[in-house]
């Protein structure tokens, strides 16, 4: 078992992390070699360190409960492009100084409050994962970086979903945000100290505790998309959010995509909330409440009232427009006794 495993940690060692697979580089570069450094969609953001200890700064929060700074750093996963949020305390790094007689690099040591660890999707960014500092825990930081992620991803104009869950503190974060579950054979657990899946206990869930799906993935569809928003506006609105960039900006860093190319206005991505594989929910509440008010306009008008004939010769004449109920001239159809019609709209008697 462990040869085996080390074949297969020297093997992801040895080959590119994802990222640099899904870079743009125009033909004229492609012929230069091998790319090295940085990906070209970070470099609107400031950059921190150097090798793989290096990040790009994106926000800055000031507020409750702690101030924090959020840093971009790359992920070498070499299945899937991925990247991790590192939120660091607002205060001036240490940085370590290099052993004598070595080459190391000088090294940078962030007082860290936790991360997130992000899937790096083409129109979707993908939680992985959170962790928050123990000593900081019990301060509702989960939902304040929730909260942040979210409105990176609404100023990119990405759609927020995630990978499998399996930390149940973490799943009821997601749903307080209206995220929901899309694999309809999750299990719902009972919400205690048990940090992952395996800690939690066994048996149902009592009726009266709060309880959590794990083992599934979780999205926001349209139904939740106004909670998702205003759970993001609720959670800052203890602080100030400072981000370092605009759309096009943070849909790069979001993706790992882009950069080298030039982008027109006309092939950006419009700044919505859910895209492109969700409808703008303002929208589509819009034509909603449009439609509604017609259908009250023409239930006051009468439609949608039933009647049952009853005639003393069996049929009833309908005529083509209110007028004379006895003229013949403008008859369009007869009604039998008995027959149940529904209104599509009232004029006086009619």
């Amino acid at each position: 078992m462990l040869p085996e495993m080390l074949s297969w940690l020297s093997v992801s060692m040895a080959q590119p992390p994802a990222w640099r697979g899904v870079q743009h580089v125009p033909p004229e570069l492609q012929t230069r070699g091998k790319l090295q450094g940085a990906p070209p969609c970070l470099k609107s953001f400031k950059k921190q360190g150097r090798g793989r200890d290096a990040c790009w700064h994106l926000a800055s929060y000031r507020g409750k409960p702690i101030d924090i700074d959020v840093l971009l750093q790359l992920d070498q996963n070499p299945a899937e492009p991925c990247s991790k949020l590192m939120i660091v305390r607002s205060q001036p790094p240490v940085l370590s100084q290099p052993k004598v007689g070595t080459n190391s690099a000088i090294a940078t040591k962030w007082c860290k409050a936790g991360h997130m660890l992000l899937a790096c999707e083409e129109q979707a960014s993908a939680l992985r994962g959170m962790f928050v500092r123990e000593d900081l825990r019990g301060q509702r930081l989960s939902k304040l970086f929730l909260a942040i992620w979210l409105r990176m991803c609404k100023i990119a104009g990405v759609t927020p979903c995630t990978r499998t869950i399996n930390k149940p503190l973490l799943s009821l974060s997601l749903a307080s945000f209206g995220f929901t579950p899309t694999n309809s054979r999750g299990h719902l657990v009972e919400v205690t100290t048990a940090r992952r899946y395996r800690d939690c206990t066994a048996g149902k869930p009592a009726p009266s505790a709060r309880t959590a799906y794990v083992r599934t993935d979780f999205e926001v569809n349209l139904a939740s998309a106004y909670m998702v928003d205003a759970a993001t506006e609720e959670m800052l609105r203890h602080g100030d959010l400072k981000l370092a960039g605009g759309p096009p900006e943070f849909r790069q860093a979001l993706t790992l995509r882009g950069g080298f190319s030039i982008t027109t206005s006309q092939q950006r991505v419009p700044h919505t909330f859910l895209a492109p594989s969700i409808v703008d929910a303002r929208a589509a509440s819009s034509d909603l409440l449009e439609s509604l008010q017609r259908r009250i306009a023409a239930v006051n008008n009468g439609a949608g009232r039933r009647y049952r004939v009853i005639t003393l010769v069996g049929f009833l004449n309908v005529h083509n427009e209110p007028g004379d109920p006895w003229c013949t001239n403008n008859v369009v159809e007869q009604l039998d006794h008995g027959t149940i019609v529904e209104s599509i709209r009232e004029d006086g008697v009619w």
